[in-house]
């Protein structure tokens, strides 16, 4: 029931910053709440349910406001129209300022750093309460899970007029696959299914990776082929990778994965579920709210590990703002609104900053 309300209170929540964009676009009061009733509806329906598709869109759009980058204009759109409104110019100034503290605290880079390594190290407390709770867990697993949407470069494929794409999975012509920037995402499975092998394990590899959505090309394959490709030259056996081509989202993933398992005859084994430490908390949540055994596997890091790794030097440009800082906090916030949208959606657990 706390849980339930918790979500009742963020949805009113998610409704009144709507009511607040619009107000500020729109100007007129009726069509701001006309407009936040049909987006709170639709917001509404998707609560509801989960396989609505339209809301993971709708709140993507919303979310865009609540980041750094549009929070901050936002904040100098409204300021800059309440300026020409002479009872309301000192609102107005006091909103621009805001709207450019906004971009200077999350530009700067001790603060960007410290955030992001934060974020990056939520999984381990997870990791801990597990171990609280079952401390039988093991490190061996039934079957490596690699979470791959983003994990290659489309560029090269669609950019690169000497790369033929029907020679993908022929190497010896010099055909290539480029990493993208989460790259490490694939060298880490491999790594992790080399070292099950020598302990005389023998893990499935599921590869869950959905086409992408923003190529219109039907010659170039899927992603999640491309990954196998790469795995298998870095070692993995092709018989054992198994392909999840069909979940947009990590809750979609974790049930198909589930099914994976379940055909299998291996559902309550553990498994391992490779990601970016970024987004390791959400993803080890989302499977475990499918009763899955999972064992966090995180990599792509963004900042150094402790206690492990020695403390970072801070020196002087450390607290000039830069681009890199503000898109690393800009990831950090996209997270932690993440972690919301998935408990709004009872996808994972209660958010805790």
């Amino acid at each position: 029931m706390f849980l339930l309300l918790t979500r009742l209170l963020l949805w009113l929540l998610v409704g009144y910053l709507i009511y607040f964009v619009l107000i500020a676009w729109l100007t007129d009061r009726w069509r701001a709440i006309i407009g936040t009733i049909l987006i709170w509806f639709t917001l509404t329906v998707g609560f509801y349910d989960p396989s609505f598709v339209g809301m993971s869109y709708l709140w993507e759009i919303l979310a865009f406001f609540l980041k750094p980058l549009g929070l901050a204009i936002i904040l100098v759109y409204v300021g800059l129209q309440k300026l020409l409104d002479d009872k309301a110019k000192a609102l107005g100034r006091k909103l621009i300022i805001s709207g450019l503290l906004v971009l200077l605290v999350t530009s700067n880079p001790f603060l960007s750093y410290k955030a992001a390594q934060r974020t990056e190290y939520e999984w381990t407390r997870l990791n801990d309460i597990r171990r609280e709770i079952a401390p039988t867990v093991r490190k061996n697993a039934s079957a490596i899970v690699l979470i791959g949407h983003g994990t290659t470069d489309s560029a090269v494929l669609t950019g690169n007029p000497r790369y033929n794409p029907s020679e993908l999975n022929n190497f010896s012509n010099g055909s290539r696959i480029e990493l993208g920037e989460s790259g490490d995402r694939i060298l880490y499975t491999a790594a992790l299914y080399r070292q099950q092998r020598r302990n005389a394990f023998a893990p499935l590899v599921i590869v869950a990776a959905a086409p992408r959505e923003n190529l219109t090309s039907k010659e170039i394959p899927v992603e999640a082929e491309k990954i196998a490709s790469l795995l298998e030259r870095l070692g993995v056996s092709s018989s054992d990778i198994i392909l999840e081509t069909e979940g947009k989202n990590l809750h979609e993933i974790a049930l198909n994965v589930k099914e994976i398992l379940s055909d299998l005859n291996i559902p309550n084994r553990p498994i391992m579920v490779v990601n970016s430490a970024m987004h390791m908390r959400r993803t080890a949540t989302a499977f475990m709210a499918v009763k899955l055994n999972v064992i966090s596997r995180p990599t792509d890091f963004h900042t150094a590990q402790p206690p492990q790794s020695p403390d970072r030097r801070i020196g002087v440009t450390d607290f000039i703002p830069t681009a890199d800082a503000l898109a690393l906090m800009s990831k950090v916030v996209e997270e932690y609104l993440g972690l919301i949208y998935y408990f709004l959606r009872g996808w994972g657990e209660p958010i805790v900053i």
